[in-house]
């Protein structure tokens, strides 16, 4: 027996053979039909699409045998691929490279063979179109002719796939270029935002301001030092974290109200916030929140926070200092003007009635005039003492100017109980005090005026009602106490 030798293009016929993904799949109509309208046209038993691997040759396609495959130095294929064209056997008993083929003289009985190569695109001969009978015979021309067009289709259907092939693998290079390409701009990419993002945190770490960025979720994805030391917590810790886990509910709730108004808004929201520092120190942050955009899209936002807990501090002593009264430390009148208006606003909720008591002191001039301006204020801020003391329950005790006085007093406007409290304040006032060594007395006229929950009286005319009925009381002869005709 012959065994056909190898094709000077074996392995590269191999190559394409296992690229082309014919091996050891099912069966397909376009191959079994091809075999099936050859061996009827023929008159044969048998007809095959017979594939040549490296050990055996497979058939793709089979009429009239069950077997799948044979060794490959019995293949009487592996004769046909080495040819340009047909291969004729009439009688395989009498061809000396077939007669002792355990095809031939085995159970199968094989004595006739006619194959033709199929072949790729570029000619390779990947397997045969044969036909093959168990009596010997010889084919007319027409049944040659058959044969070569039934294998120009079988090999049609090879090569439609090897072109589908090739515009894979041509995509697929592409794509594979594409992507080397686009991996090392991406690499570089990487390296030149890694770099951008080093130098943005070490410019941001050396700013006092709490600098921080929140995607769409609300979370952190870059914080700078300041914000670091005033959440006590690592990098690690917040980016990547949500709010809620930064701060906690409650203040993350608070802080994403702001973000939804700066989303629906479309630009920057600003407010003022407390923060617990990891000391238990509590500061005041003015924050702002800025909408990040790519194109037309909202895709985060940077949030910028400025400890102002100092200007807030002086803030508030200079609105206190406003409102207070330098000598004797008691509200002035802006703190009056202030605060009536809320305790009134009080009552009328509340029911009941509030009371403004309008003092001024008698005999204080004459002090100033014999003892001095210096004992004047040592007087005042006793009077102012004596006041503040004796009224604990007072919403308010204030100097207006001079030696006028101001107490608003919540009660239930019990003339009784109002003129308890005026006689009160005018006995705490003429308690003798010593001045410059002396013996000093001073008295004080009292007006009061009483205003009753929902009565809609202005804050104005209220107090301007008490100073009328101060100056009733100093008129019926000082150190005493009138209360206002129209508001009492």
């Amino acid at each position: 027996m012959q065994v056909a030798p190898l094709a000077p293009d074996e392995e590269q016929r191999l190559s394409l053979l296992q690229a082309l993904d014919l091996l050891d799949t099912p069966p397909e109509p376009a191959f079994d039909l091809i075999t099936r309208i050859t061996a009827n046209a023929i008159g044969t038993p048998i007809a095959l699409v017979s594939l040549i691997d490296r050990e055996r040759q497979w058939f793709k396609s089979r009429v009239g045998t069950e077997i799948s495959e044979t060794p490959r130095e019995y293949a009487f294929c592996a004769h046909c691929i080495l040819g340009n064209g047909l291969l004729l056997v009439p009688d395989a008993a009498r061809d000396e490279r077939f007669f002792d083929n355990p095809l031939v003289n085995g159970a199968t009985g094989v004595r006739f063979y006619a194959g033709i190569p199929l072949r790729s695109i570029d000619g390779l001969a990947l397997g045969s179109l044969c036909v093959l009978d168990t009596v010997p015979r010889q084919l007319s021309a027409n049944q040659i002719d058959l044969l070569n067009d039934a294998a120009q289709l079988a090999s049609r259907e090879i090569t439609r796939r090897e072109a589908a092939l090739r515009v894979r693998t041509t995509t697929e290079s592409s794509l594979a270029a594409g992507m080397a390409a686009l991996e090392k701009q991406v690499e570089q990419r990487t390296r030149e935002l890694s770099h951008a993002h080093a130098q943005l945190q070490t410019l941001t770490d050396h700013l006092p301001a709490m600098i921080g960025y929140l995607d769409l979720d609300l979370r952190y994805r870059f914080v700078n030092e300041a914000y670091r030391v005033a959440v006590g917590k690592t990098s690690r810790s917040i980016v990547g974290h949500s709010l809620a886990e930064t701060f906690g509910p409650e203040k993350a709730g608070e802080i994403e109200r702001h973000v939804k108004r700066a989303a629906r808004r479309g630009q920057r929201v600003s407010f003022e916030m407390p923060l617990t520092f990891p000391d238990g120190t509590v500061h005041y942050g003015a924050v702002t929140l800025i909408p990040d955009r790519i194109e037309d899209r909202i895709v985060g936002f940077h949030s910028i926070v400025h400890d102002i807990t100092e200007r807030r501090t002086r803030e508030q002593a200079i609105r206190l200092e406003a409102r207070r009264d330098t000598l004797t430390g008691l509200p002035n009148r802006r703190a009056v003007q202030e605060r009536l208006p809320r305790a009134m606003a009080l009552t009328d909720r509340r029911g009941g009635a509030l009371e403004v008591l309008f003092l001024d002191l008698d005999g204080f001039k004459q002090v100033n005039d014999t003892l001095g301006h210096d004992q004047g204020d040592l007087l005042l801020k006793e009077m102012a003492r004596r006041l503040k003391a004796g009224l604990p329950q007072a919403e308010l005790v204030a100097r207006l100017s001079g030696d006028e006085f101001v107490v608003i007093v919540r009660n239930d406007a019990d003339p009784v109980q109002g003129e308890t409290l005026a006689r009160r304040i005018l006995a705490d006032i003429a308690a003798p005090m010593q001045l410059a060594g002396r013996s000093v007395q001073v008295h004080a006229s009292l007006g009061i005026a009483v205003y009753r929950a929902g009565a809609g009286t202005r804050p104005i005319h209220l107090l301007r009602a008490a100073d009328m009925a101060m100056y009733e009381a100093k008129r019926a002869g000082r150190n005493q106490y009138r209360f206002s005709p129209e508001m009492h």
